[in-house]
């Protein structure tokens, strides 16, 4: 054993001689990245960055809430106006029932009333007659 021990076999690493180590250090440069590479700039020329990364968004986001902002105002006013004209006919109502009811109070030729508070000559139930269809008119 004491022969064969003292001899060393040398092998190059990778299958390589010292040559080939050259040309791959040659290599490594030309092909490797550098440790400080400047990451890509994604924004255009000529456009702050400022502009693309806070501006925008805040147009995108602004653009939405005021499409909300708008679908919703329409629809409110579409619920005002409809509870204006729902008021309105149970008012009109009220009032085409009231003076049938005050009817034999008034002047047949010229339409104006005997007394001037003629809704106090109604009866009671009349009056509740009238208010509560005022009130649960739909």
């Amino acid at each position: 054993y004491g022969e064969d021990y003292d001899k060393v076999i040398t092998l190059p690493l990778f299958g390589n001689d010292e040559d080939d180590v050259e040309d791959q250090e040659e290599k490594q440069i030309i092909t490797g990245e550098a440790e400080n590479a400047q990451p890509e700039n994604i924004v255009p020329e000529g456009i702050n960055e400022y502009e693309v990364v806070y501006i925008k968004p805040l147009a995108g986001m602004y653009k939405s809430i005021k499409k909300q902002l708008e679908n919703h105002v329409a629809a409110f006013n579409t619920n005002i106006t409809d509870m204006l004209d729902s008021r309105l006919k149970k008012r009109n109502y009220f009032l085409d029932v009231l003076d049938s009811e005050l009817n034999p109070f008034k002047y047949s030729s010229s339409g104006e009333y005997i007394i001037k508070d003629p809704y106090k000559l109604l009866d009671l139930e009349q009056k509740k007659k009238l208010l509560g269809s005022y009130q649960y008119i739909g």
